[in-house]
């Protein structure tokens, strides 16, 4: 009688990694060519930026741009779906709720000037990018203004009509208000990203300290006894 056929378990062995790997390949390249064109699109623009400068740059050619992207918009695209879901904005906006309802606002405005300063120090490309996008009016400007601003100034102006409820802050538009509490971080970041005046260098902690406590005090100054 015939005896049934023993099946050795190295036919049975773990499938080749090769796959995985290459996955792993191709999404380390789509990174890279994110990453090269957010510097590419911050120099040039979106309108002044091709894709035979982008396969230059990333050190590829065209084809394995088109592979991962359909064209420019979509890596543009991809670009600001990075920038925003690395900010860990989440994190940064229980912090500053944390600071109003503890009534800390001297500490409310640091975190603001802190984050704001510390973005453009990290990340000197995604100013440029910011900047560009707007002036070239592109159709994903407004997203992107969206995505790193809205949300702010929405946080901001229930930050003022709160306090100026308390009779803590001065009357005056919410709207114009908030503009006096950014305008000088970003002063300071486009200043020195952008136009690099000969002026006495100003260290940002000592903007973050000094210029939180002088726009907080700003903000107080038509209280009766200030």
């Amino acid at each position: 009688m015939p005896q049934p056929r023993r099946i050795s378990r190295t036919a049975t062995s773990a499938p080749p990694r090769r796959p995985v790997g290459g996955r792993r390949i191709a999404t380390d390249r789509r990174q890279q060519l994110i990453e090269t064109g957010l510097r590419v699109f911050a120099k040039h623009g979106f309108s002044g930026t091709t894709t035979r400068q982008l396969a230059k740059a990333a050190g590829v050619t065209e084809a394995l741009i088109f592979k991962h992207f359909a064209d420019k918009n979509e890596l543009y695209a991809a670009i600001l779906e990075w920038k925003a879901s690395e900010s860990e904005a989440d994190r940064w906006f229980a912090e500053l709720e944390h600071l109003l309802c503890g009534g800390d606002d001297a500490a409310l405005l640091r975190a603001v000037y802190r984050r704001i300063v510390d973005r453009h120090e990290r990340d000197p490309h995604f100013l440029r990018l910011m900047i560009y996008s707007a002036l070239e009016g592109h159709p994903l400007a407004r997203r992107l203004q969206d995505s790193q601003g809205g949300r702010l100034y929405d946080f901001l102006e229930r930050f003022i009509v709160a306090r100026q409820r308390a009779g803590l802050f001065r009357a005056g538009s919410p709207a114009v208000l908030v503009r006096a509490i950014l305008a000088l971080p970003v002063y300071h970041v486009v200043l020195r990203r952008l136009f690099r005046p000969s002026w006495p260098a100003v260290e940002p902690d000592e903007l973050i300290e000094t210029g939180a406590d002088c726009v907080l005090a700003g903000l107080k100054s038509a209280q009766p006894g200030a």
